[in-house]
């Protein structure tokens, strides 16, 4: 199959999730603040996969399927993604001058997981080989709308926080713990199961 088709078969599902959901802004973001929230969040991934691979020995030493897959979920997935999103929302978009209403924190929680969630799915269908396409499919119906949805969840919390002082540090971390527990509740069955979450 051409790469060209795989490619788009692997970031299509972030844009159009994306695409819809910025016509629900009544009023909308700056594109080019937008586009580079999305880009800072594909620009994430290296850091992560650097953070993450001094553990996998760690992991391949827990004994135990369960402990093993758990690990994996909720701290080499869950708890460094979801930190890698916070820090391009609390980082970028929450600095910019455009954040100025409760509904920006879903927007640009949503971009910068959608952002991760285009570049994490090119690298796995583009792996994939000959599977390539009931992957593209799994991935597209199920793991680019969980991105997309933490995000949102993130993006709640981190706004709550920023406009209302009396609840910040509360706030924020719920914008980061419950997208971690989410995301690694989203990953553990696959893990256990050998499949790719």
């Amino acid at each position: 199959m051409l790469p060209i088709v795989i490619f788009l078969a692997a970031a299509l599902p972030s844009l159009v999730v994306l695409a819809v959901f910025l016509r629900f802004d009544r009023f909308p973001e700056p594109r080019g603040v937008v586009a580079r929230t999305f880009i800072y969040g594909m620009a994430v991934i290296g850091p992560v996969a650097l953070v993450s691979f001094p553990f996998i020995p760690i992991m391949m030493l827990i004994p135990n399927k369960a402990l093993s897959a758990g690990f994996q979920a909720f701290i080499l997935a869950g708890a460094l993604e979801e930190a890698a999103k916070f820090w391009v929302l609390y980082g970028y978009c929450m600095r910019n001058a455009a954040f100025d209403e409760p509904m920006d924190g879903l927007v640009y929680g949503m971009t910068a997981s959608l952002g991760f969630a285009c570049l994490e799915n090119i690298t796995y269908i583009e792996s994939a080989g000959g599977n390539w396409m009931g992957l593209a499919l799994m991935r597209g119906l199920l793991a680019v709308p969980s991105h997309g949805m933490n995000g949102a969840i993130m993006g709640y919390y981190a706004a709550r926080g920023r406009f209302n002082a009396a609840v910040r540090a509360d706030s924020y971390r719920k914008a980061l713990l419950v997208p971690i527990l989410l995301h690694g509740l989203y990953d553990f069955s696959p893990i256990m199961l050998g499949a790719t979450a």
